[in-house]
């Protein structure tokens, strides 16, 4: 019988292969030794980093989900002189004060304009009392700014004109506000309570 017929054979009685006369473990015991020992090692240490990863994409995902602002306040700017992109007069800079006097204690962590100099003039007294730069955004894509603004926490305060900050105030909590050409005073604050927008209301006057 040849050489590979005796190994058959004595694989088939012993559980072990004989090639030339010397004995190599079987399959049962090739499955253990030091080699394996490293593998399974390594095995274990990429699913503990695997689980570890996932754990923490699953707290950023979830940190995501439930952000939230503490508030957004939302202000038309304050009286205007007349013309193409005009700035406030007197009484629209005495009323930009008072904003910056009753916002700051809020302690605001952004603040939006829109790019005029009637809204960004509104907000320049309380960016400079807080140290908080004015970003600018398109009032023509309010559905898509409010989404955005969601996305936030802590307080933020946003300046608009009479017609898209009651819009905007809709967007975010589902009420309905108007503003009368004439008005200028109207401080809406939009905050959540167990998931749910609350809108109040105030006045710079």
């Amino acid at each position: 019988m040849s050489a590979d017929g005796k190994s058959v054979r004595s694989f088939a009685k012993t559980g072990q292969i004989t090639i030339s006369g010397q004995h190599s473990t079987g399959w049962r015991n090739l499955l253990s030794g030091t080699k394996l020992d490293t593998l399974a090692a390594l095995v274990l240490r990429i699913i503990n980093t695997m689980k570890i990863l996932l754990l923490m994409l699953l707290t950023l995902a979830s940190a995501n989900v439930f952000a939230q602002p503490e508030q957004i306040v939302l202000i038309r700017h304050a009286e205007k002189m007349a013309g193409k992109d005009p700035e406030l007069t007197p009484q629209g800079q005495q009323r930009a004060q008072r904003l910056a006097t009753l916002l700051a204690p809020l302690s605001p962590g952004r603040l939006f304009s829109t790019d005029y100099n009637r809204t960004k003039q509104t907000l320049a007294p309380l960016s400079s009392k807080t140290s908080v730069p004015v970003q600018l955004y398109d009032p023509r894509a309010l559905a898509d700014f409010a989404m955005q603004l969601k996305t936030y926490s802590g307080t933020i305060v946003v300046a608009g004109h009479s017609n898209t900050t009651p819009e905007l105030v809709k967007l975010l909590s589902g009420h309905s506000v108007s503003i009368r050409e004439d008005e200028f005073d109207k401080v809406f604050i939009v905050n959540w309570k167990e998931g749910k927008a609350v809108l109040e209301k105030q006045h710079s006057n």
